[in-house]
């Protein structure tokens, strides 16, 4: 599990000592979005593991569902074994179903049968009516999972195992806090600019009909629909459906004849892609082909990496499948190096106290330049927990490059503190303790970097080599 995120594992613990406990009924409140079928897969191959006598049902609201979990339990647990319809009950190991299939057979279900239920997606059940699951004829463990911000009726009495929304996703560096007008106005406006659309209008109304942005382009207009996720991939009916209402849209303006180009910051399949223009004549643009888009500008790369809460460095780029003249007019923007931009202000500012704010502010904005698409979050002058210290800057990690993977592994960290030292002379150790003291390993901030001239002292040095030795022990 070493691709998941610590709240991830939390999650799959909880669930495994709930199954342990003498608990009956629990729920799990975790937002869309934060990996729940990834939990609930690994939750269920442990259990299985470590009980071969266990017999689980897993509930979920549509078909499309059931063949999720089943695939993900085959593809990544080949040894659980997985059954996605209920023929018969017989054997152990995750029965998955969804809901309406197997309410029909109601009468005829022995749901005691089973250890465990799990109910996701209870959205699709009335919470004014007890399910034969939900009531007291069931006699084993049930667990529910609901969103935090939303009331259940079914569930209202079951116990809280694990509480966990976007806010703490965020908060915890997590995730970035993607706002589709903000995605618009700081990325796209720059990035259809660049590829060379003009006339650019945003929230264009048609009647009832609103278009998030139109644009013109070698005398052709452009109706562009954008749709912002929080994760790297988004279930194929979610995109389905968005184009259907997009189609939907385009229709009701045919007055103009607009070329439809759906734009989303998440990774969509290239067979749904073609579906959907044959389908609706809508091109999708996902992640890859705005990265192939963006062609070389760091800048444009730089404003995309900010807005998706997932590495974008190992996505491949991929061309569009249409509308090769936009491909072919792609502006070649040179990458201007500020190599020799930042040698000049560090020569230009002077060691010492006087200058020390002005190197503060330079070493961040070089920080920022070489490392920005790294880190979801940056806080500069950023106090502890107990308010007695202030950090220069503190920055949550994506684990995008190997340096940084390396870091949050080996160290169990997630942050990390920068300190800008404009001194005129080595650092001695007492500063080394000083820093120390911003780290907090429950918050997991386990790493600091000290930014100076001249580096350290002696002393200081064996202190630094001494702390290193004793975390790896």
């Amino acid at each position: 599990m070493s691709n998941s995120y610590s709240f991830q594992e939390e999650a799959i613990e909880k669930i495994i000592d709930f199954y342990n406990s003498n608990i009956r009924n629990a729920k799990m409140c975790l937002s869309t979005g934060l990996g729940i079928s990834y939990i609930l897969v690994n939750a269920i191959a442990k259990i299985l593991k470590s009980d071969k006598n266990c017999k689980i049902l897993l509930l979920c609201g549509t078909q499309n569902k059931v063949i999720q979990y089943y695939e993900k339990l085959m593809s990544e647990f080949n040894t659980v074994n997985a059954i996605e319809f209920l023929p018969d009950l017989n054997g152990n190991g995750i029965f998955i179903e969804n809901y309406s299939s197997i309410l029909r057979d109601a009468m005829n279900f022995d749901y005691n049968k089973f250890n465990l239920i799990i109910c996701d997606d209870l959205n699709f059940l009335n919470d004014e009516y007890r399910y034969p699951f939900f009531d007291n004829s069931y006699t084993g463990k049930r667990l529910s999972i609901t969103n935090p911000n939303e009331k259940n009726k079914l569930a209202e009495n079951d116990k809280i195992i694990f509480n966990y929304n976007i806010v703490n996703a965020v908060e915890n560096g997590y995730f970035t806090s993607v706002k589709e007008s903000d995605f618009v106005r700081d990325f796209l406006l720059a990035f259809l600019t660049n590829l060379g659309f003009q006339n650019i209008e945003l929230e264009k109304r048609y009647g009832a009909r609103a278009i998030d942005i139109i644009a013109t382009k070698n005398k052709e207009n452009y109706a562009f629909e954008v749709k912002t996720y929080r994760t790297k991939y988004v279930s194929s009916s979610l995109i389905e459906r968005s184009a259907h209402i997009f189609s939907g849209s385009m229709q009701k303006v045919a007055k103009i004849n607009f070329k439809p180009i759906m734009i989303t910051n998440c990774r969509v399949d290239l067979t749904l892609k073609e579906e959907i223009l044959s389908k609706t004549k809508i091109e999708i643009w996902d992640i890859s082909n705005l990265i192939y888009l963006c062609d070389n500008s760091s800048d444009l790369i730089q404003k995309l990496s900010l807005y998706s809460s997932f590495p974008i460095l190992d996505i491949k780029a991929e061309k569009t499948l249409s509308y090769n003249d936009i491909q072919e007019n792609v502006s070649k923007v040179k990458i201007e190096s500020k190599y020799h931009k930042y040698e000049e202000l560090f020569n230009q500012c002077k060691p010492g106290k006087e200058d020390e704010k002005k190197y503060e502010e330079i070493c961040e904005s070089a920080i920022k330049y070489l490392f920005k698409t790294e880190f979801f979050q940056i806080s500069s002058q950023h106090s502890t927990n107990d308010n007695i210290f202030r950090m220069d800057m503190i920055s949550s990690l994506k684990g995008t490059t190997e340096f940084w993977k390396f870091l949050m592994q080996f160290f169990n960290t997630k942050f990390v503190v920068f300190e800008f030292k404009n001194y005129s002379e080595e650092i001695s150790q007492n500063l080394i303790f000083i820093t120390e003291k911003y780290l907090y390993p429950a918050a997991l901030r386990n790493v600091a970097f000290i930014i100076s001239r001249y580096g350290l002292d002696k002393n200081a040095n064996l202190i630094v080599d001494s702390k290193i030795k004793d975390e790896k022990n």
